[in-house]
């Protein structure tokens, strides 16, 4: 004869129990390693970012010359813009003497923690004071690299994630780009830093 008696009323309490304690062993167990995940997760992103922001910024100033490097450092507000002669290697250098011919003024500005591209030509707005394609390398002022950051549907995202973003010009021929993302890590807050140094190929011909 089957038995169709069901659960008593503390056979229950008592299976819910263990399934209570189950589950807090279970997430006492899992918490630390899914909180280790997220961290490793979240500085495998922001490394990612600067390797990101580093390909892209690294590529073009090889090709600037360095007196044409302008940097604006402001709350809110970190930006540099320098000439380049475009990606067109038949108009960008002279076939005789191999010297540039400056076609783009390149501007890249990090807001609210997202890096942004844009370029401007003779004709696009902001209205400047300057001429391209040109000879001769020239910086625009701090106050035209901080309109030429203001957003107008032209900007280009390049990454997010980054906190600072540096770059420093020497006098030797070379650049140091320097980027930054700050981290919330179990050891508290950390910076976690990538520097690179740029060799200009075009120098500063005059």
């Amino acid at each position: 004869m089957i038995d169709r008696r069901g659960f008593s009323l503390v056979e229950v309490v008592v299976a819910s129990g263990l399934l209570g304690l189950l589950t807090l062993v279970l997430a006492l167990l899992l918490t630390p390693g899914l909180r280790i995940w997220n961290l490793s997760q979240t500085r495998s992103e922001a490394e990612q970012a600067m390797m990101l922001a580093e390909g892209h910024l690294g590529e073009e100033l090889m090709e600037t010359a360095p007196s044409s490097v302008q940097t604006v450092d402001d709350p809110g507000l970190s930006a540099l813009s320098f000439l380049s002669p475009g990606s067109n290697p038949v108009e960008a250098y002279d076939p005789i003497t191999g010297a540039p011919t400056w076609r783009q003024l390149v501007v890249y500005y990090l807001s609210s923690g997202t890096l942004y591209r844009k370029q401007w030509q003779t004709g696009s707005t902001p209205p400047l004071p300057y001429v391209l394609p040109a000879s001769k390398p020239f910086q625009v002022q701090p106050d035209e690299l901080r309109l030429l950051c203001v957003p107008d549907g032209t900007e280009r995202r390049v990454c997010a994630g980054l906190d600072e973003l540096e770059l420093f010009v020497p006098g030797d021929g070379t650049l140091i780009l320097s980027l930054e993302v700050n981290l919330e890590t179990q050891n508290g807050p950390e910076t976690f830093r990538r520097s690179t140094t740029v060799y200009a190929r075009n120098g500063d011909r005059e």
